[in-house]
């Protein structure tokens, strides 16, 4: 094995803003640089530790600041700075100890924990700037202009949730020394340059036709506007500029026909959002049209995200690639630099199970919530909700109502009471889409009636709906018995449509009151008619008249008074007329019969 002196003049580490110590760099076996466009970057520093020092030694202590450079001609790169994770021990009784310490940059923070909060009337820029505040780091964004009303972190680390909302507007995330970086990779900049046999030394790549389409659709729905919403795509950028003067999906189209990408299950709220994320999923298809896995002399220019030009590999493979993925190993053998181009996904166990194209970082399916506000300001009868098995302190966005019927102004509108529980569903299982689906009962929140009182053998009886004050509708089932009740709060006034008797009940504590611009009708075709109370009294305001197609009967207990203010005529056509008393006394005494 070349002697450790052999490789320390090409690397340089700092611990705690310190060279290291000749001892260190005397031990080290090897030193790797891992960085992606998708993952927090990492440092693995290989030691010999024949007497177990480095072991216990303060040099290396978890969270201990690290730095990791090289040359690149006369100019010092730095490669990495992180801080100190994880120190592995690694006895083997042939090999004899040795250690290995590994840290990352400070995108290791962001994932430390889950969280569930919110952010309101936030563009994705002032979010990504909140979020590195909570994690102690400096932000660096560039501008988005969509507001968005509501925004959930759902139960998601810091850089899982970053990376969701980068991914539908097409940026990146990524940390440099103590800065996140929010943004789109710029498309031009200083190039690295590797010539096949010179000093590239690998170059194992595939040039695909597959998942190149011509076009990139994502469909949503404006409810607002009641009116669909799509995005549109048609070019990927950011793809290799080389030999094959075609992009993927021309190249696709030409040999086999068009083919389109409809994203359905991404809600969207605005045109240019739509927009934003059809282009965003047509780069990341397009980047897929040649993927290569490379290895080059070390060069510590070659890093994820910057561009590389390769040349030496024909005309179709020459060009100009960006880098996703880099690994930096100095070992006994020299310094090596591997690196991939094309597709940004890892190959991580997470990535590999699920379609980062197609899926939210958490999809929920319905969930218990509870009512915290009725008050829509848009007076849509939206309501929101707080779920506790996220975070009891933790408010929705507005929450649309599925109600039966519901339409152009029609259908049940009944709004849930704050406090109370719902089952909430989320639109493609996106938790800043919620729809309220209904409400529910449990032990401490009683229905109107008991389920005993209901249900007889497995047949219910009664189907209720009641208000919370108490009024209440009755559908009554029970055979024989059927009946509809309309009754109040009190219980002393109701309507009951009795449909086993075929009869109706009005029930009142007080007054009734009908009246009509146009005309009353009461009417019985087959039985009596009965009118009952303490005092009646009937009055027209033109003519009154009383028919009867049989006999007239006027009777009174007490006293009777018939009178006409300017007339009074008693008229019989085919019989006598009989008036009858002990005294009938005319015109006030003047005609007196006894």
């Amino acid at each position: 094995m070349p002697p450790p002196t052999q490789l320390a003049p090409r690397i340089y580490l700092k611990f705690n803003g310190t060279d290291a110590s000749e001892q260190v760099t005397d031990a080290i076996v090897s030193v790797e640089v891992d960085d992606s466009l998708t993952l927090p970057d990492m440092f693995a520093i290989h030691l010999r530790d024949p007497n177990l020092q480095w072991i216990d030694a303060d040099t290396f202590s978890i969270g201990t600041p690290v730095e990791v450079s090289s040359r690149n001609g006369n100019a010092e790169v730095t490669l990495l700075k992180g801080e100190i994770t994880a120190i592995e021990p690694r006895m083997n009784s042939t090999l004899g100890p040795t250690v290995l310490v590994r840290g990352y940059d400070k995108a290791h923070r962001l994932n430390r924990d889950r969280k569930t909060q919110s952010f309101l009337q936030m563009t994705d820029s002032d979010i990504a700037s909140r979020v590195a505040q909570g994690a102690s780091l400096q932000a660096q964004t560039d501008s988005t202009q969509q507001v968005h009303d509501h925004v959930i972190q759902d139960n998601q680390t810091d850089w899982e949730f970053l990376a969701s909302r980068a991914g539908r507007v097409g940026f990146r995330v990524y940390v440099v020394d103590s800065t996140l970086h929010f943004k789109q990779l710029p498309s031009s900049g200083s190039q690295a340059t590797l010539e096949w046999a010179a000093d590239l030394m690998e170059f194992n790549a595939r040039l695909t036709s597959a998942h190149q389409v011509t076009e990139v659709a994502v469909q949503g729905w404006d409810p607002a506007n009641q009116q669909q919403i799509v995005g549109r795509a048609t070019q990927p950028n950011d793809t290799p500029q080389i030999g094959q003067n075609q992009q993927g999906p021309a190249v696709a189209q030409q040999a086999f026909g068009q083919a389109k990408e409809i994203v359905v299950n991404r809600p969207v709220v605005t045109q240019a959002e739509a927009d934003a994320m059809a282009q965003a999923i047509c780069d990341e298809l397009g980047q897929g049209f040649v993927e290569a896995d490379c290895v080059s002399l070390g060069n510590p220019a070659v890093k994820a995200g910057v561009l590389v030009r390769l040349n030496g590999l024909g005309n179709r493979f020459s060009g100009t690639y960006r880098v996703m993925h880099s690994l930096h190993r100095y070992d006994e053998s020299g310094y090596k630099t591997e690196f991939t181009i094309g597709s940004p996904h890892t190959a991580t166990i997470s990535e590999l199970l699920s379609d980062m194209t197609h899926t939210t970082p958490a999809t929920w399916g319905p969930m218990l919530g509870v009512i915290t506000n009725n008050s829509d300001p848009d007076d849509l009868g939206r309501v929101k909700v707080k779920l506790p098995c996220l975070k009891s302190d933790i408010e929705s966005n507005w929450a649309r109502l599925v109600a039966p019927g519901a339409g152009t102004t029609r259908g049940m509108q009944f709004i849930p009471e704050v406090n109370d529980e719902v089952m909430v569903a989320f639109e493609h299982g996106d938790i800043n889409r919620p729809l309220v689906i209904g409400g529910l009962w449990s032990q401490n929140i009683a229905l109107p009636k008991a389920n005993s009182q209901c249900i007889s053998g497995g047949n219910v009886n009664e189907r209720i709906i009641q208000s919370r004050s108490g009024h209440v509708i009755i559908l009554g089932d029970e055979q024989g018995s059927e009946k509809i009740t309309i009754r109040d709060k009190t219980g002393k006034n109701e309507v009951v449509i009795d449909s086993a008797q075929n009869t109706m009940t009005v029930k009142c504590e007080q007054d009734i009151t009908v009246e009509a611009k146009g005309k009353i009708n009461v009417k019985s075709t087959t039985g009596d008619m009965a009118f009952e109370g303490n005092n009646m009294e009937i009055k027209a305001r033109q003519n009154f008249k009383v028919q009867a197609t049989g006999s007239c009967e006027i009777k009174s207990t007490s006293s009777c008074t018939v009178e006409g203010t300017a007339g009074l005529t008693l008229k019989n056509a085919a019989a006598q007329i009989a008036l009858s008393g002990p005294t009938v006394n005319v015109n006030n005494g003047a005609l007196e019969v006894m």
